[in-house]
């Protein structure tokens, strides 16, 4: 039986539409039930990329604002630092998912040595508070950054060889599984895990499989 239809709000919360374009192929590879739908956008007055503390303030009330603007059934915010989440769980009534709170959720559920590929080195700091305050940082092998900036994900050949180096550190360290700490790293998700024989979480497939599992909790 099918249940009533449902939409998912997926906000790319940059003005990227290469990272964009990105999460949505990404997205496209899940498969969810015929009644669940979603749609993805970007921010177009926010900043290129989400890198820094002060990135990380600028967009939550420009996320505020279409979030409140637009009819869905579940919101997920697709930026791996979730700016927002936490404000956005107050003012909406709606379920809302940040896509690094997701990946965390489901990395932990595959494996107790995960391994983060971060984008920078001063997201490896953020990264540590979110985990501890989700009780999960004991599953964590290590964070390694990239150093890479968001704008040069889109560089295939470069990208790929620093993702294989990254990920072989984490294996070194103990890692059998891998979280890929940016949204722009989707197209890379497949590649990786086929060259590393391991799972590879995508921060934006983990929070729409999450989105469309709460349409079937009710609470009573």
């Amino acid at each position: 039986m099918v249940g009533p239809k449902k939409n998912i709000l997926v906000i790319n919360p940059n003005s990227s539409l290469t990272m964009t374009a990105a999460i949505r192929r990404g997205l496209e590879s899940i498969s969810l039930p015929e009644n669940i739908s979603w749609q993805c956008q970007h921010l177009s007055a926010a900043p290129i990329g989400i890198e820094t503390a002060a990135h990380i303030e600028e967009v939550i009330p420009l996320l505020q604002q279409v979030a409140s603007a637009k009819h869905c059934d579940a919101l997920v915010v697709s930026c791996f630092s979730d700016p927002g989440v936490a404000q956005l769980r107050k003012d909406l009534a709606v379920p809302i998912f940040g896509i690094g709170e997701s990946a965390y959720q489901q990395a932990a559920s595959v494996s107790r040595n995960v391994g983060i590929i971060s984008i920078l080195d001063a997201s490896v700091g953020r990264h540590k508070i979110a985990l501890q305050q989700l009780d999960l940082l004991s599953y964590i092998t290590a964070d390694i950054a990239l150093n890479l900036s968001t704008t040069q994900l889109h560089e295939t050949q470069m990208v790929s060889k620093r993702l294989k180096e990254v990920a072989a550190q984490l294996v070194e360290k103990g890692a059998d599984c891998l979280v890929l700490g940016c949204a722009g790293l989707a197209d890379y998700r497949q590649m990786l895990s086929s060259a590393m024989q391991l799972p590879v979480i995508e921060p934006s497939q983990a929070a729409l499989l999450a989105a469309a599992a709460s349409f079937d909790i009710t609470l009573t």
